[in-house]
């Protein structure tokens, strides 16, 4: 059995990857920065509100931008007490904001990658 590649394709092949990598780059930095904002809403809204400080720091750090290979999403409660409040302590049950927020976000964004990815390879 052996495999057999025109030189010529395989430039075309090439040269689309290199047409599409900036735009995928493009279309990937949209995804995550819109997940990254949705997720950030989720968990405003999913924050206990006693004295609304908790959710009014809970903020979004995009790093990167999706054209150097590398762009993350970030969010994160400012608050000191954030963390009891997402796993709760001995004392007090846990109210949970950020993994919901996550989890509600995350398949969205998975589909949302996976239609870049088809449409790039297509």
């Amino acid at each position: 059995m052996s495999i057999h590649f025109e030189a010529a394709e395989l430039q075309r092949v090439k040269a689309q990857l290199e047409r599409e990598n900036a735009r995928v780059g493009v279309d990937v930095a949209k995804a995550i920065t819109k997940a990254g904002k949705a997720t950030q809403r989720a968990a405003w809204r999913n924050a206990p509100k006693r004295t609304g400080q908790l959710a009014a720091e809970i903020d979004l750090k995009i790093h990167g931008d999706g054209r150097s290979g590398s762009m993350t999403a970030v969010v994160v409660a400012r608050t000191r007490y954030a963390l009891f409040q997402e796993r709760g302590t001995a004392k007090m049950a846990a109210q949970p904001f950020m993994a919901p927020a996550f989890s509600e976000v995350a398949p969205g964004l998975k589909g949302e990658l996976a239609r870049i990815a088809a449409k790039a390879l297509s």
